[in-house]
């Protein structure tokens, strides 16, 4: 994962180098330059890795599923914006419901930061992932 791509308040895995078959769910709380923060604290020599999309994350975290829609999840407060699992494809992409039309924007994504980044970037939306 570049952590170029991170903001404050992505969430990520935070793997404690002492013992890398432990991955503890974390909040980045700061980005300075060219060192990450994040808020676990204890750990000393760590390393971070992305969290990859999952329903079960999406649904734990407050994303509501239309039976009618299959694969489709909003995000709460979302308005039109949905975020889809395309099985064919193995990723997710965002879309947008326009007059009962689909407008998929083609931005696949995989790891929970890119879909917090996305949201926020289209949207303005800030979506903390507490529930890994």
């Amino acid at each position: 994962m570049d952590e170029k791509e991170l903001r404050t308040g992505n969430a990520v895995y935070v793997i404690d180098n002492s013992d890398i078959t432990k991955k503890i769910p974390g909040t980045i709380i700061s980005c300075p330059r060219r060192e990450v923060e994040y808020c676990h604290s204890g750990l000393r020599q760590v390393s971070l890795e992305a969290i990859p999309i999952t329903d079960k994350i999406l649904l734990n975290n407050g994303f509501s599923k239309n039976p009618d829609t299959p694969n489709r999840y909003y995000p709460p407060r979302g308005g039109t914006f949905f975020v889809k699992n395309d099985i064919e494809n193995n990723c997710y992409y965002i879309g947008m419901e326009d007059s009962g039309k689909d407008r998929h924007i083609s931005i696949n994504i995989n790891y929970i930061h890119q879909l917090q980044n996305a949201l926020y970037y289209i949207r303005g939306m800030e979506i903390p992932f507490s529930n890994i």
